[in-house]
């Protein structure tokens, strides 16, 4: 899981960038990856989440090819359609 909590969200007005913590993945090769969230973050003393932007995850289908479950809490971009064979 790659996210943050909501100590890091005080005195924030918009969403958090997660941007460079995701393309960090990118050129990885993790064969057994099974579970993987990325933007998610703990529940705010109000309730909710604040979400804000993962960047470009099309690498994420090819570096974990066991892949079955992708949580997204946030804005991302796909630079081309993706399949995945074993994502439910």
């Amino acid at each position: 899981m790659i996210g943050t909590s909501h100590d890091y969200a005080k005195h924030r007005a918009a969403g958090y960038d997660m941007t460079q913590a995701v393309a960090t993945l990118h050129g990885a090769s993790l064969p057994m990856l099974k579970r993987l969230g990325l933007g998610d973050m703990e529940m705010l003393f109000n309730c909710h989440r604040l979400f804000g932007s993962l960047g470009e995850i099309s690498p994420i289908f090819q570096f974990a090819p066991a892949l079955t479950e992708l949580h997204l809490h946030g804005h991302f971009t796909l630079s081309s359609p993706v399949r995945h064979r074993h994502l439910t």
